[in-house]
């Protein structure tokens, strides 16, 4: 992950987002403890990355 503070923006470069880069989210929202969105993704990752792994 990472935190970019000029831009506002914080990266998770595991999730598909608009770009190849990852998916983006708000940095102030995510560093005042609202990670809603993010944490949503990483669980839908998780469970497809567990779910193809299971059909190797």
């Amino acid at each position: 992950r990472t935190y970019n503070f000029p831009q506002n923006r914080c990266t998770d470069h595991r999730l598909k987002g608009e770009s190849s880069e990852g998916a983006n989210y708000n940095l102030e929202r995510v560093l005042a403890g609202d990670m809603d969105s993010l944490i949503d993704s990483l669980v839908a990752y998780d469970k497809a990355q567990r779910l193809a792994n299971l059909a190797l």
